[in-house]
């Protein structure tokens, strides 16, 4: 027991709120786990917010404890929890910055080792995104286990701003697509973010600019790719017209009007284009 008398200036008159001090003093003494365990406790059916206590009591390191509210850190633990039991499994979020500003926080989850930033960035850059910084946090278990969490702060390289709650699954499946090497890493990947696109209609624009590379136009891959980032409403407007003329699920009244429609609107967009 700690007994503390505190002395006051005997001219001023002071009306203390007993309980207030009281509370704030009990909710400074309580530590960054006895929050996350009240947090737990809160959102979690019992059990489930036992487990996930017991696992990772003692687990994350002061550095993660400063960085990040105990409220903040339950989808990390989720995160963690939910990846494979191998060492190539990796989890993902992509989440704001915290303010009204461009900058995004991209968290990579790793079992064992972390991923190296000269693997990243590359991938990264095709994706249009700048990393402005990285917070590596190496969390072990009492059981042994060791994950890594990988905080990126980015930013999208040409400016402007990114609605992570629009674009992070959308992202997420493209990132996962280029890492297990069912798409290329290469500028048609920043017509996810810029163009709103999926990986595959990203896909589709990669193979026609293939083919008219092999049919002798002058005109490079790369001088293509920045064609189409800097019109991303045409770029997304070429692969939806590609996906209204093959799309077998499309009956032929909406196939013919689908059709007709961005017709009209990539004609407008090349003529103030050019």
């Amino acid at each position: 027991r700690l007994h503390l008398l505190v002395r006051t200036d005997p001219d001023r008159e002071i009306d203390a709120d007993v309980e207030r001090i009281e509370s704030r003093i009990a909710e400074t003494l309580r530590t960054w786990e006895d929050r996350l365990r009240t947090e737990l406790d809160a959102r979690m059916p019992g059990e489930q917010a036992e487990e996930l206590a017991r696992r990772f009591d003692g687990a994350f390191p002061a550095s993660f404890q400063e960085d990040v509210p105990a409220a903040q850190a339950i989808p990390d633990l989720l995160e963690l929890r939910s990846l494979p039991d191998s060492p190539d499994a990796l989890g993902l979020a992509l989440l704001g910055g915290g303010d009204p500003g461009p900058l995004l926080h991209l968290r990579l989850y790793r079992r064992g080792e972390p991923i190296a930033m000269s693997d990243l960035l590359p991938l990264l850059e095709n994706f249009a995104l700048r990393v402005i910084n990285e917070r590596p946090y190496r969390v072990e278990t009492k059981d042994g286990a060791r994950y890594w969490i990988q905080d990126l702060e980015v930013a999208l390289a040409g400016g402007g701003r990114l609605d992570p709650g629009q674009a992070e699954a959308r992202f997420e499946a493209a990132f996962f697509a280029v890492w297990h090497g069912r798409a290329e890493s290469d500028g048609f990947n920043r017509l996810v973010l810029a163009a709103g696109l999926d990986w595959r209609q990203a896909v589709v624009l990669r193979a026609v600019c293939r083919y008219l590379l092999q049919t002798g136009l002058p005109f490079s891959q790369r001088y293509m790719e920045s064609v189409l980032l800097r019109h991303p409403a045409l770029a997304a407007r070429l692969a939806w017209m590609f996906e209204a003329r093959f799309d077998p699920r499309l009956a032929s009244a909406t196939r013919t009007s689908q059709q007709r429609a961005l017709a009209g609107e990539i004609d407008e967009a090349l003529e103030r284009v050019t």
